[in-house]
C-alpha cells in the first residue's frame, strides 16, 4: 500500500447539508453525459472548469491551485487493505491526520481522510479510498492550505466519481514509454495508474516487499530543484519501511537526460539487499524507477541501470 502511494507521488453527485469543507458520510453519484472516464481505471468523474487532464502524471490539475489523481489498484481489494487504513495504523507509519472517517460511497465502503500541510510545501491532502473484495480506488488531491475554494472544488469532483465495474480496461493504457523487458526478464505484476511493477514471479509477488523487482512510471515534467526535492521526500517516506545505508542523491546524465540517482544497500523486513532509485528528466515528463534485489545484487544493479538506459518514449 505504501509503495503504491509513493509511486504515485505520493503521494492524497450528492445532495448534502453538511458544512462547506466537511465531507459527507453518504455519497450517491451517477454516470451522466458530463462524466468522463479516468484513463487507466473504471472510474468516471465530472471535471470542473479550469481542471485540465495531464497525461504524463494522470492527474487533473488547476494550475497553481490544486490537483486530483485517481488510481485503481488491480491486485488487491479494499477489504484486504482496510485494516491498514485505520488512524492507528496510518499514524504509526508517520501520517498526521486532521480527519479520518468511514463513508458509504454508492454501494461501496469507503474511507475519507485529510492530512495537514507539512512545512516544506504548505499543501493539504484530501483522500478517498473505496472498493470491495476485488478492487480498490485511491483518490488523492492536494491544494494550498487555507484555499477553501480549491478544497471545495476537489471535494465536488470526488463526489462526482462513479465506478463502472462492467468496463474492461487495458492495464497499459497510460504507458507513455517502452523499455527492454529482456534485460531482467521480470514479469508484469501490477498497475497503479501509470506506474507498473515487475517481479521475477509476476503477479504472484505483486505485494511482496522483498521480491526482486522494479517499479517504473512517469509523473509531470520537473525542473532540477523540483526533482531533487521530490526524490528526497520519497526517500524519507520509504524510510518508514526501508533502512538505507546511504541516502546521498547523485546527479548524472543518461542518454542526454539529467538524472538524480540513489544507489544504496538496504534492509527491508530484516532482509538485506540493494535499492536503485532514479528520477530522469525527459522532454515532457519525469520518469521514475525503483529497483530492489536481495540476491545476486551486483548483477541486478547492472540490469536495473541497463533497463533505465533502454527507455524510449512512445
Amino acid at each position: 500500500m505504501k509503495r503504491i502511494m509513493s509511486m504515485m507521488f505520493i503521494l492524497w453527485t450528492v445532495s448534502s447539508c453538511t458544512l462547506k469543507g466537511e465531507f459527507p458520510t453518504v455519497v450517491t453519484s451517477q454516470k451522466t453525459d458530463k462524466s468522463v472516464r479516468v484513463k487507466g481505471t473504471r472510474v468516471f468523474i465530472q471535471p470542473l472548469k479550469g481542471f485540465e487532464y495531464t497525461k504524463q502524471s494522470a492527474t487533473y490539475r488547476k494550475e497553481g491551485k490544486a490537483f486530483l489523481q485517481i488510481t485503481e489498484a488491480n491486485t488487491y481489494g479494499f477489504s484486504e487493505m482496510r485494516p491498514r487504513l485505520t488512524r492507528q495504523a496510518l499514524e504509526a507509519k508517520g501520517a498526521k491526520l486532521d480527519v479520518l472517517k468511514g463513508v458509504k460511497f454508492n454501494q461501496f465502503d469507503a474511507i475519507y481522510g485529510e492530512e495537514p500541510a507539512d512545512a516544506q510545501d504548505n499543501e493539504t491532502t484530501v483522500s478517498l479510498f473505496f472498493g470491495d473484495d476485488h478492487f480498490m480506488v485511491i483518490i488523492m488531491g492536494r491544494f494550498k492550505t487555507g484555499d477553501i475554494e480549491a478544497k471545495d472544488e476537489l471535494q465536488q469532483m470526488i463526489k462526482s466519481v462513479y465506478y463502472d465495474d462492467k468496463i474492461q480496461i487495458d492495464p497499459f493504457e497510460l504507458a507513455n514509454f517502452e523499455f527492454d523487458h529482456s534485460i531482467t526478464n521480470f514479469k508484469y505484476a501490477m498497475t497503479a495508474s501509470n506506474f507498473y511493477r515487475y517481479t521475477e514471479n509476476g503477479k504472484k509477488d505483486a505485494e511482496n516487499e522483498t521480491a526482486n523487482s522494479f517499479s517504473i512510471g512517469t509523473v509531470s515534467k520537473m525542473n532540477d530543484d523540483e526533482a531533487y526535492k521530490a526524490m528526497s521526500k520519497l526517500i524519507s517516506t520509504y524510510e518508514i519501511g526501508i533502512e538505507f545505508d546511504n541516502k546521498t542523491i547523485t546527479r548524472t546524465t543518461i542518454n542526454g537526460y539529467q538524472c538524480f540517482v540513489l544507489e544504496s544497500k538496504a534492509t527491508i523486513q530484516y532482509k538485506e539487499g540493494i535499492v536503485y532509485m532514479i528520477y530522469m528528466l525527459r522532454k515532457d515528463k519525469t520518469l521514475t524507477f525503483m529497483g530492489r534485489a536481495f540476491n545476486d545484487t551486483d548483477n541486478y544493479l547492472k540490469k536495473f541501470e541497463k533497463t533505465v538506459q533502454s527507455v524510449i518514449d512512445k
